[in-house]
């Protein structure tokens, strides 16, 4: 026991002895030289121009790569199952073209449609068409004041004290060419008479042809009516046969054969008044003979309580056949 004692003193005084002998720590050492750079290949600590192995111009971590090694010997993996085998088995099954369009591809991998979104808030109001200044409010114009020379600014165009829709029309296109003729039952022709002179400067009769001009075959002129009208240089229309004014009243009088000899042959002719005697027509006084050819069945169908002749019919329908442009309005012509 005693000695144990000893032997325990003794360890702790050589203790204290070492730590009283202890001293302070050194200064930092000088560090050391950097490390060789991997591309520097001479050692030198210098950027040679061989050492840019990727010639980049750069000297760094890229010129250290080694060279690309040798592609590898091992076989291609077995081709990975398509999106629409959906059995695994590599083959092509009705079942498995989804879309029904005799193809097997990426088409048939779609999924189902999912459901709608929920709607969305409405949008903000666009701006009106006339909102010119686009300050949502519409603008009329100010009463001018004495002196006042500004320009008055206003958004109600059509000047009709509201701005609406209307305001927004732009200007009135030009005028298109005139169409072709919409009926295709009625045939208008117009035979020029202004130069014809048959006795000296006057005349007092002339000439037409329904089937050479109209182009009305023989056996069809049967089927048609026809209505004649002299037009005057100022454009009257004077329905013929009737009165017409040539510096005083005139009758006139048509003809044209519809059987025997020279069918569709027809002549116009003027006489006095009275009927006595040939009325001589100074040249150029008419200069358009228009002939309408309407086929017995136009007006049938625009009236079929009358009967079958184009005279009856018009007045059926309320129209005088001597108005011109009655007659013309109701065959659409006008």
């Amino acid at each position: 026991m005693k000695v144990t004692r000893l032997i325990i003193m003794a360890c702790m005084a050589l203790s204290m002895s070492f730590v009283a002998c202890s001293g302070e720590d050194g200064e930092q050492g000088v560090p050391g030289k950097d490390g060789t750079a991997c591309w520097d290949s001479s050692g030198d600590g210098i950027n040679d121009a061989s050492e840019d192995i990727n010639g980049d111009g750069k000297w760094d971590a890229l010129d250290c790569l080694g060279a690309k090694g040798e592609d590898g010997t091992g076989e291609n993996g077995a081709d990975g199952i398509n999106c629409w085998d959906t059995n695994g088995d590599g083959d092509n099954q009705d079942s498995e073209d989804i879309n029904g369009d005799g193809e097997f591809n990426g088409l048939d991998c779609q999924g189902t449609d999912g459901a709608n979104g929920d709607i969305g808030n409405d949008g903000e109001d666009g701006i009106d068409c006339w909102d010119l200044n686009r300050n949502g409010i519409g603008d009329l114009p100010q009463e001018n004041q004495e002196g006042n020379e500004a320009e008055v600014y206003s958004e109600d165009i059509n000047g009709d004290g509201v701005v609406d829709a209307l305001d927004c029309r732009g200007e009135q296109g030009e005028q298109g060419e005139q169409g072709e003729q919409g009926n295709a039952n009625v045939i208008r022709y117009d035979k020029d008479i202004s130069t014809i002179d048959f006795d000296g400067d006057d005349w007092y009769s002339f000439q037409f042809n329904l089937v050479n001009e109209l182009g009305i075959a023989e056996q069809d002129l049967a089927n048609y009516d026809f209505l004649f009208y002299l037009i005057t240089a100022t454009g009257q229309a004077y329905a013929t046969p009737g009165v017409v004014w040539i510096n005083g009243h005139r009758i006139t009088r048509v003809y044209y054969n519809v059987t025997g000899n020279d069918i569709g042959q027809g002549e116009v002719r003027f006489y006095n008044f009275d009927g006595s005697d040939y009325a001589n027509t100074p040249l150029g006084h008419f200069t358009t003979f228009r002939i309408l050819a309407i086929e017995n069945s136009t007006v049938i169908n625009k009236n079929a309580n009358a009967g079958d002749d184009v005279m009856a019919q018009l007045k059926a329908a309320g129209v005088d056949p001597s108005d011109y442009h009655a007659v013309m309005a109701y065959f659409g012509l006008e």
